[in-house]
Parts: structure tokens; C-alpha cells; sequence
């Protein structure tokens, strides 16, 4: 298998073929280096020998279109630095500039790069357009975030980036969900971009377009935010108010876009933190909240928030301290990093209080019970979560009621009481479906489906699954599909079904392999019993 011109280590993991046998080779112009660990070997390709970039060079122009004069053609490679991408971007060039190959002779290689020329014959909107691109640190350029970092209509965008792409500057990458098509820089010739940015546009324009980039992505995340869940509203620091798509009542739309823009907002997060723009550093992994929720990237998902802390923290926001707390929480738990969790959790109750904040109070009292939970302590659990239910519907909050009475079905569970369990995430199903939190509501049908399979009413068990298995698919949350899978697995092989069973853990193990590595050990471990069983 060839695995041509990969971007990043994850992308390549999820291509390998499992089993043994199979020879994968990875070109990449990066350097791969953390795929050392999965037994790969480094292979640095140099630049062409000057004999095969000029047989190159010669090979895709044609020989009819170069000159006789060797001198020439050495020269041009030379410009080229004997790399095979500004190679073929000569050849590409020549088909329209015949006189770049007489120019090339009249040029040591010392002198204005072929990339230099082709910069300089830019019509000036596209120069412009060329260099202010390369200053935002978007992994993907698209008419939508190429818009703000210009400050241009969508329209005229999507022009400006075909044009790019005739020009042979832009790697045009296909359509993609959730953010229509997209493009990107050559390395290369990022490069040649950020240093022709450096030169010829002031610091001032440079950063007042990553400030568009970062306000597009926050703005448009916050309504996405608004759209698919009932989080705390937190203030934003928007200077340029972006164009962002109509995502109208389309949760689906909305979703797509903020999974295909999170490594963009996480990319802002940096770039902002290093211009000192700390409320967007809070700001952005607030606003990211439903795609933590949904896919649990979870060491982004703390990475993140502890800046995001940091940032909170220095700018004095108690609000925003409190956020990043109750959520980034949930990711060190999520890690079983309990001790740590539980030290978060007792920061934001004690913010809450001294703010007369009940809705934060009742949450921080909620995640002490979480953590008490994880730690096995569930006297302490239930303790802390009956007195966030009791400030809850003093406050009129049934969501926040019905969250923390999900927790305690998980309790009852643990300790084998299988229709306290199963009623309490009844009761909690009920509560999240009338708040229209699908996703949440799917996951107390799950469990409640667990523990009525614990009481071997198996008949409903699987009714509740099999619905709950259809939600997290059509929501796309890969990790709470590999744990329904591994129910419903558990559930047949309680039955005898042994090849269902099995075929079921299987199912759900390729998921978590790569979702839920911690799931991943539970569910390997049911699948060497089972067949352990033969």
C-alpha cells in the first residue's frame, strides 16, 4: 500500500492494514517521526541530483518546448532547488509564461526564485490575497475562513481561491462535510508566502488578519454552541463580527462544522495565547463544548482547557474560571486522573459559592460526586449529587436534575442494584428527551437497557439498546456507539448467543481501538473470555 503525501501521524494509523504481511510506504514532505513507535523506518529522500532534476524538468515540459541550450534548463532546475514540487509548478507555468525559461538564463541561482516570479506576476489583489493567507495557521483553506482573514465577501473568496489554484499555489483537497471544498499550501510554498507576508505586509494587517481568523472561528463555533446544546453563556470577545454560515435549525449542519474546524480552533487557541489574546483562549474551548462531548478527543480536550484556566485566571474572569473547571473535569476523570479531578472540582465549588453562583454551586457539587464515584466512595457520591438534584429544581433546571440522577443510576448499578439503576436512568431519559438533549438522553437509554439486561429482561434491554445504538450512529459519536456495542454484546452472550456475541465485540473493539482506548482493554478482555470459552 502507498500512502502519498501524508499530513500527520493519525491520519496514516488510520489507514494500516491490521494483521501481518502487508508493506505500507508513506511519502510525506513532514517528517513522520512519530510513527517510529508503530515500527515504521525514516527514509529522508534529499533534493534530485542536478542530472535528474534537469531529466525531470525535461520529461514534463517536453522537448520541444524547452530550448537547446542546456544552460538554460540547468539554470531553471537550479532555481528550482531541484525539487520536484517547484519542478512541476516550472512546468505548469511554461504552458503559459513561454518566456520564463528565457528569463531563467539570464537569472543565477543566487537570484529571485521561480517562486519569487511567479509571486511578482500576481495581479496586486492576488499578491495580496497570496500573503495574507499564509499568516493564518489554518490546517485547510476554505471560502469561509478565507473570507475573514481577508475580509471579504464568501463570493469573492471562493473566487480568489480558484484563482490561487490556476496558479498552481493551491492544492485544491476535494469537498469535505462540514466545510464545503477545500485547499492548502505546499509546504513549499507556505513558506515563500509567510516570508513574502514578512516582507511586504505590515505587522499591523498581518495580525489584524489572524484576529478575523480567530473571531470567524470563535463567532461561528458560539452559534454552532447555541444551537446544539444548553451550556452556560459565557461572554465573548469578538472584535471583527465574521460572516458565519446559516447553520438556520440545522443541528446537523452545525455539528460538522465545528468536528471538521476543531483542529483549526485548536491551532487559534495557541495562536491567540501567544499574541496575549487571553478571552479567546477561554473562550474558544467553551464554545467547542458539544464536539468535546460528542467524540471525547480526550487530551485535547484537557490540553485546551488548561489553557484555557490559565487564561481565565490572569484575565480575572471568575465566570470563565468556573467553565473551564466544570468541564475540563470531566476530561481528567474521563483519563482516571481522579485526584486531580477532584482538586478541580472542589476550585469551581468554592468560585460558585463566593459568587452566590447556585447553577455553578449545584454543578460543582455534581462533579464531586462524579469524582467520588471514580474513586469507589458511593456514600459520598450520592451524597454530593442529591444536594446538586435538591439545588437544581430549586433553580427550575430539570436538564441539570436529570444529568446528576443519571449518575446515580450508575451507582445503583455498581453496587448490583439493577431496577434502582434502571429507574433512575428511566427518570433520566425522560428528563434529558424533554430538554432535547439527544445525546445524553441515548445515553441513559443505553444504561438503562444494561441494567434491565442485569435483571435478564432481555426483551426490553435490547429494544433500549438497539435505539440508543441508532442515535449515537446517526450523531456520529464514535465512542458511546463502541460502548452500546459492547452492551448489547454482553447481552447476547448472557443469552448463549455465543457468535453474535463475539462478532458484536468485535464491532465494538475496531471502534475503540482508535475512540476509547480505555474502553478498548475492557472490551478485549470480554472478547479473550468468551472465546476463551470454546
Amino acid at each position: 500500500m502507498l500512502l502519498d503525501d501524508a499530513t500527520d501521524e493519525d491520519l496514516v494509523r488510520a489507514l494500516l492494514p491490521g494483521g501481518e504481511g502487508h508493506l505500507v510506504a508513506v511519502t510525506s514532505r513532514r517528517l513522520l517521526s512519530g510513527l517510529l513507535r508503530d515500527g515504521a523506518r525514516l527514509h529522508p529522500v534529499p533534493p534530485l541530483t542536478p542530472t535528474a532534476a534537469e531529466a525531470l524538468l525535461r520529461r514534463l515540459v517536453g522537448e520541444d518546448r524547452l530550448p537547446q541550450e542546456p544552460a538554460a534548463v540547468r539554470q531553471l532546475a537550479a532555481r528550482c532547488g531541484h525539487l520536484p514540487l517547484h519542478l512541476g509548478l516550472v512546468a505548469a507555468q511554461l504552458a503559459v509564461r513561454p518566456g520564463l525559461m528565457a528569463d531563467a538564463a539570464n537569472h543565477t541561482p543566487e537570484g529571485p526564485s521561480v517562486l519569487d516570479e511567479i509571486h511578482d506576476s500576481l495581479p496586486g489583489p492576488m499578491g495580496h490575497a497570496y500573503r495574507m493567507l499564509a499568516c493564518i495557521p489554518a490546517t485547510h483553506l476554505d471560502a469561509d475562513n478565507a473570507a475573514a482573514a481577508l475580509g471579504l465577501a464568501t463570493d469573492r473568496s471562493r473566487q480568489v481561491l480558484a484563482k490561487l489554484h490556476r496558479a498552481h499555489l493551491l492544492e485544491d483537497r476535494g469537498e469535505h462535510r462540514g466545510r464545503g471544498r477545500l485547499f492548502r499550501f505546499p509546504d513549499e510554498i507556505l513558506v515563500h508566502a509567510r516570508g513574502a507576508a514578512a516582507q511586504r505586509e505590515s505587522l499591523e494587517d498581518r495580525d489584524r488578519a489572524l484576529r478575523r481568523w480567530s473571531d470567524y472561528l470563535l463567532g461561528t463555533a458560539t452559534v454552532a454552541e447555541h444551537l446544539l446544546t444548553t451550556h452556560r453563556e459565557v461572554s465573548r470577545d469578538i472584535v471583527f463580527h465574521p460572516i458565519s454560515p446559516d447553520f438556520g435549525e440545522d443541528k446537523d449542519a452545525a455539528q460538522a462544522w465545528l468536528d471538521a474546524n476543531m483542529d483549526d480552533i485548536a491551532i487559534c487557541q495557541r495562536a491567540a495565547e501567544g499574541r496575549g489574546w487571553d478571552t479567546l483562549v477561554y473562550q474558544l474551548p467553551h464554545a467547542a463544548w458539544p464536539h468535546f462531548r460528542l467524540h471525547r478527543p480526550l487530551e485535547l480536550w484537557l490540553d485546551m482547557h488548561r489553557r484555557g484556566l490559565r487564561a481565565a485566571i490572569r484575565c480575572k474572569d471568575r465566570l470563565g474560571q468556573r467553565e473551564m473547571l466544570t468541564t475540563g473535569v470531566i476530561a481528567l476523570r474521563l483519563l482516571d486522573r481522579y485526584d486531580e479531578a477532584m482538586e478541580w472540582a472542589e476550585q469551581a465549588l468554592r468560585l460558585a459559592r463566593e459568587a452566590g453562583d447556585r447553577h455553578g454551586e449545584a454543578q460543582g457539587l455534581h462533579e464531586m460526586g462524579v469524582c467520588h464515584q471514580g474513586q469507589g466512595s458511593h456514600e459520598e457520591a450520592a451524597d454530593a449529587l442529591s444536594e446538586a438534584i435538591r439545588i437544581r429544581e430549586a433553580i427550575n433546571y430539570p436538564r441539570g436534575v436529570a444529568v446528576s440522577r443519571h449518575v446515580l443510576g450508575e451507582i445503583a448499578y455498581a453496587r448490583g442494584r439493577f431496577r434502582l439503576a434502571a429507574e433512575e436512568f428511566r427518570l433520566a431519559g425522560e428528563g434529558l428527551n424533554a430538554a432535547g438533549d439527544r445525546f445524553d438522553a441515548a445515553r441513559s437509554a443505553a444504561e438503562e437497557g444494561h441494567a434491565l439486561a442485569g435483571l435478564e429482561e432481555f426483551g426490553r434491554a435490547e429494544e433500549l439498546l438497539h435505539t440508543a445504538l441508532q442515535e449515537m450512529r446517526a450523531l456520529g459519536s464514535d465512542p458511546e456507539e463502541s460502548r452500546v456495542l459492547n452492551m448489547l454484546a454482553q447481552a447476547a452472550a448472557a443469552q448463549g448467543r455465543r457468535e453474535e456475541a463475539l462478532e458484536l465485540y468485535e464491532q465494538a473493539l475496531a471502534i475503540a481501538e482508535t475512540a476509547s482506548p480505555r474502553d478498548a482493554a475492557d472490551i478485549r478482555a470480554r472478547l479473550a473470555a468468551l472465546r476463551a470459552r470454546d
